[in-house]
């Protein structure tokens, strides 16, 4: 469907969309890899079209405790195809079309990561192999959040629970797959008919796009050496020094890995692995005072 003009009140929703999900050997975008994808195309009524399942060799053996969460083995997992060959293929499987997820922003970076890794997100590249800017991701987490408050939490499992949409195995990708999509039909039915594209994202609260690019960093004034260096950062997948102003852990500086940017609550930030947490955190671009590289730092 394109770039969406989030100032545009008369854009229709598409009549397809994908959910899809990752399972992983750990919560780091940066240190951890992909062991399934799960993905199914379908239109607003719920009807599947087409599906993507694949398991895949990390490269690494899965620690014991996500075993225990998702089920998934180094026996399952040896010999299957490395990411580098899975993902072109799911590529090909999203099209340009709207994505879903739950708690999109980790499956975002669990597949940008490896995608910058294996070169894909340097300059030109992205409009070689998908197109500018990437496809919009919708987050689940937050549309159930907008339409359905006051439950207890909004974990996959309990939203789903609460609203009585059936569950499979819970954390495998097809799974979940499936409950992301039922919980996104149910956000439709709850909002008036005829809803935009618009009332969509506003209701996701922001909009986040699986691609790298320059016009993600565009809240910075051009040739911003803040904007140069995140960039750079984010098409080879390599930490930078920020100085960051305010957030759980005060003013004061921090090594982290920029994964990319997306636009929330009228306001830009920064997705990355935080180095001082050990995990995955958003930074508010107009919080961040300096970028540093680590050579510098």
């Amino acid at each position: 469907m394109g770039p969406v003009n989030l100032e545009s009140k008369s854009i229709p929703l598409p009549d397809r969309f994908i959910a899809f999900d990752t399972e992983t050997t750990g919560l780091s975008a940066v240190g951890d890899r992909i062991v399934e994808i799960g993905a199914v195309l379908f239109d607003q009524q719920g009807n599947e079209s087409a599906a993507f399942e694949q398991l895949v060799d990390p490269g690494l053996p899965i620690p014991p405790e996500l075993t225990a969460i998702h089920g998934i083995t180094d026996e399952m997992v040896a010999g299957k195809p490395r990411i580098e060959q899975v993902l072109p293929e799911f590529l090909r499987f999203a099209g340009d079309n709207v994505l879903l997820a739950h708690n999109a922003p980790y499956d975002v970076s669990m597949l940008l990561v490896p995608l910058v890794r294996l070169g894909w997100a340097k300059p030109g590249m992205w409009r070689r192999l998908r197109g500018l800017p990437g496809n919009l991701v919708l987050d689940t987490c937050s549309l159930a959040r907008a339409a359905f408050p006051g439950a207890p939490n909004y974990r996959l499992g309990t939203i789903a629970e609460m609203l009585g949409i059936p569950r499979g195995r819970a954390h495998r990708a097809m799974s979940d797959v499936r409950a992301c999509k039922e919980l996104f039909l149910r956000v439709l039915a709850a909002r008036p008919p005829g809803m935009q594209m618009s009332e969509l994202i506003r209701l996701n609260g922001s909009e986040l796009r699986l691609g790298v690019d320059d016009s993600m960093l565009e809240c910075f004034p051009p040739g911003d050496n803040r904007s140069v260096l995140l960039l750079a950062a984010m098409r080879t997948a390599t930490p930078v020094m920020i100085q960051y102003l305010g957030g759980t852990k005060g003013a004061g500086p921090r090594l982290v890995t920029p994964i990319t940017v997306m636009s929330q609550d009228g306001s830009c930030s920064l997705i990355a692995h935080c180095h001082l947490d050990g995990g995955l955190k958003n930074f508010r671009l107009d919080r961040l005072s300096a970028v540093y590289p680590l050579s510098a730092s």
